[in-house]
């Protein structure tokens, strides 16, 4: 992120004409949605809180001004950067992978174990969604010299499938299955692309028989379906994890709606939801769980209107720009989208980081085709 800042800072100082100080408009809007969070430290009592709020908010400002000028003078360039990612991703998920065989036999294991991962492995199972929609992309758009290569980029694509469901990350994988379902109604509908929605059904055969057949991934399945059946019973969720991410939930819609319009601020998010742990939930005070939806988070922090800002703010690129009409661009927002709804994904500089970079770099590949 600083070295984007410092090529946008290098560029503009280079160029004499003002028709390179622009911001896509997009970027303006998330660079508000900085200001907003800024705005709450006014009523937030817990200011250290709030200031790593801001730290971690960073990028909000500063990847704006790093696509603010153009970072590919020829098309072929992002495809280059995209297969530097793909094989990034790769060889650390192969590490991974290693690693799990080193510890124990992955595929004999139904106690949901927690596969080693380089970073945070729900962040993570985003890139590796990320990069099995990238391998599709290269497979398609890269002119590869032999025909081995894409054959590499098929299999590589089909390992990081297989990856993600030993990783069994849920809002991952769900995020995969809506984004591939929604492309291929698209190809249907709008683009009569049979051979596209072949395509994607044989995928999502694939994805169920890994899902049924990878004990790692059955585990999750039925510990989804378990807690779902308990709350459609009322009944008392029995999978700690669940029940700590569906109570932070609920302690974030209960500051939301007792602070409906301002919010509790930023900084008070987190010991707000701790003294209502600590008044109904006891058990979860030592966890401190932040609200597991980026949404129901933004709106105990900046109320009902800073809730729908952000929502404008998420979704003003994709009509802006008209991203549904390319699979990559509506593939990566999808997932994305999915992972707000389970988890404050925003919340992480990582997740901040690569939500934002990759938004961005998207944003500047269509702008090449247009």
């Amino acid at each position: 992120m600083v070295l984007l800042l410092a090529n946008a800072i290098v560029f503009r100082l280079k160029q004499k004409s003002i028709n390179y100080l622009w911001i896509d408009t997009p970027f303006l809007f998330y660079a508000a949605l900085y200001f907003l969070y800024l705005s709450t430290g006014l009523h937030s009592e817990n200011k250290f809180f709030f200031w790593e709020r801001m730290r971690i908010s960073l990028p909000l400002l500063i990847l704006p001004c790093s696509f603010s000028v153009p970072l590919f003078s020829k098309p072929e360039i992002p495809h280059k950067w995209l297969l530097l990612y793909f094989v990034f991703v790769l060889v650390t998920a192969v590490h991974s992978t290693v690693d799990m065989f080193c510890i124990y036999h992955p595929f004999n294991s139904f106690t949901g174990m927690r596969v080693t991962t380089p970073i945070n492995h729900v962040r993570y199972s985003l890139m590796v969604v990320f990069a099995v929609f990238v391998g599709q992309w290269l497979h398609n758009n890269y002119q590869f010299r032999r025909r081995w290569q894409k054959l590499a980029i098929v299999t590589a694509t089909l390992f990081l499938l297989l990856y993600l469901h030993i990783l069994s990350v849920r809002s991952g994988i769900l995020g995969f299955y809506v984004a591939v379902v929604f492309i291929g109604f698209r190809s249907f509908i709008i683009d009569k692309k049979r051979r596209t929605v072949w395509g994607v059904a044989l995928t999502l055969i694939l994805c169920l028989g890994m899902l049924f057949l990878l004990p790692s991934a059955y585990y999750k399945l039925r510990v989804t379906y378990d807690t779902a059946i308990s709350l459609a019973r009322g009944c008392e969720i029995t999978y700690a994890s669940d029940y700590g991410r569906i109570k932070s939930i609920e302690a974030g819609l209960f500051l939301g709606k007792y602070n409906l319009w301002t919010g509790v601020g930023i900084g008070d998010v987190k010991q707000e939801i701790v003294g209502y742990y600590q008044k109904y939930y006891p058990e979860l005070v030592p966890k401190a769980f932040l609200p597991h939806n980026q949404f129901v988070f933004v709106l105990a922090g900046t109320g009902l209107l800073g809730c729908l800002f952000f929502f404008f703010v998420i979704i003003y690129p994709i009509m802006y720009h008209r991203l549904w009409r390319y699979k990559l661009a509506i593939g990566f927002n999808i997932v994305m989208l999915v992972s707000f709804l389970f988890d404050h994904t925003l919340e992480t500089q990582i997740g901040i980081g690569f939500y934002l970079f990759f938004q961005g770099f998207i944003i500047q590949v269509v702008r090449l085709q247009q």
